[in-house]
């Protein structure tokens, strides 16, 4: 009998077992041994699905809130006492925010929409300051296109209650010039510094000087519609006097020409007349009785003069040919007129209580004023880039942006406007009142 053995092919047995066969051997066999069955896995891949749904399914988290910002305030400025309505426009605006004017805080904003919300102007000091808009975001920070001027009125009162005051212009000595009529002490020729320093210089009477111009030869000129004469005042007080041909002329207002000439307005006698410095006059009759009034320089070299009698525009060469442009409203009764920053002439209108607006072809736009019956008179162009205006009717100030947006401001109660306004050589507005004082509306 022959031995056999298993043989195992892995693991480690714990002994050998030889076994004996009777008749024939038993063949070879390899056994492998048993193994624990391992843990069940399980698939990650539902795991992963449902958390991918389920974060697509949240809604995205709120964006971070932005502070206000502000591109444009309008009006840009207003007077100390405050009360102005002021519309800001911006971005990121909401229920809620507060307005500071500088550092004083406005009692009244309305929210109209993202984008744009007024503020009631807040009593404050002279001077520009920073308009922002506050939330819970933050504040909008400031920039030039935030700014908000606060204005006050002031006055320098003259020698003599009883002055009547006419024309006022700047002066070639950087003074600022004005006629006076019929005051007790007889009629004048005032000049006024910056500092309110005031010089008087007597008329023969009777003269009742009225409009008053800077002539090209470095004098003032003026109009005597009492006299019937043409006025020159050297800055030293010297005097001259021109008669015009034409008696009852009734010279009324007076400008200074790109020819090297001075013309000026008959009232009267309807017609538009030339002087030159050595005293030479000539005239130039209108068509109809327009009643010329107020005669500026326009920025084509003409001249452009008002007919309140007839409510037209008129336009005359240096050589006196004269075309007319009627208002669009009949009845206008065109006043002052003055040269725009525009390129444009504007004018008063006042019976038509409105602010005109003429080109140099002649195209007319008309703006309405809101205080009816406010008899708009005197106007000039503005440091700020507008046409200011006075309203006698109403005793208010009023300025008309170059879009035709009217802001008006209301005169103190103890003063009366008497109709001329001119922006004076330290910027400031000036203007005439009654009971001879000169305004002033400080920046």
């Amino acid at each position: 009998m022959k031995a056999g053995r298993f043989k195992r092919a892995s693991g480690k047995w714990p002994s050998e077992q030889i076994f004996s066969g009777a008749s024939r051997s038993a063949p070879e066999r390899t056994m492998t041994p048993e193994r624990p069955n391992p843990a069940p896995r399980f698939s990650s891949f539902p795991l992963l699905l449902g958390v991918l749904l389920i974060a697509c399914s949240s809604p995205p988290p709120a964006p971070a809130a932005s502070a206000p910002t502000v591109t444009s305030v309008s009006p840009d400025l207003g007077l100390v006492s405050g009360g102005t309505a002021v519309t800001v426009t911006g971005s990121n605006f909401e229920p809620g925010m507060s307005v500071r004017f500088g550092a004083a805080l406005s009692g009244s904003v309305t929210v109209i929409s993202s984008t744009t919300l007024t503020a009631i102007s807040p009593a404050s000091s002279t001077g520009p300051v920073d308009i922002t808009v506050t939330g819970a975001a933050g504040s909008s920070s400031t920039t030039i296109n935030d700014t908000f001027h606060f204005l006050t009125f002031g006055h320098d009162a003259l020698p003599g209650a009883d002055k009547d005051l006419g024309g006022v212009t700047n002066g070639p000595d950087g003074n600022l010039w004005f006629t006076e009529r019929s005051g007790s002490s007889g009629d004048m020729i005032g000049r006024i510094t910056p500092a309110g320093r005031v010089t008087e210089f007597a008329l023969p009477l009777p003269s009742g000087p009225f409009g008053i111009t800077s002539g090209p030869d470095g004098n003032l000129w003026f109009t005597e519609a009492a006299a019937h004469k043409i006025g020159r005042i050297s800055p030293a007080g010297d005097l001259s006097e021109f008669d015009l041909p034409t008696a009852d002329a009734d010279p009324y207002l007076i400008t200074s020409g790109q020819d090297g000439n001075v013309w000026f307005t008959e009232h009267a006698s309807n017609k538009i007349g030339r002087i030159t410095p050595a005293g030479r006059v000539t005239g130039f009759s209108l068509a109809a009785k327009g009643r010329p009034s107020s005669i500026v320089s326009g920025p084509d070299g003409n001249l452009w003069f008002t007919e309140y009698g007839t409510s037209k525009i008129g336009r005359i060469t240096k050589t006196g040919s004269i075309t007319e442009f009627p208002t669009p409203a009949a009845n206008s009764g065109p006043s002052f007129i003055v040269n725009g920053p525009d390129g444009n002439l504007w004018f008063t209108e006042a019976a038509g209580n409105k602010i005109g607006r003429i080109t140099p072809a002649g195209s007319i736009a008309e703006f309405s004023i809101p205080t009816a019956r406010s008899n708009p008179q005197g106007i000039t162009s503005g440091i700020d880039g507008q046409l200011w205006f006075t309203e006698l009717g109403s005793n208010k100030l009023g300025r008309v942006t170059l879009a035709g947006d009217v802001t008006e401001f209301d005169l103190p109660a103890t003063d009366t406007l008497s109709g001329f306004i001119i922006s004076g050589p330290d910027g400031n507005l000036r203007f005439t009142e009654d009971g001879g004082k000169i305004g002033v509306l400080k920046r």
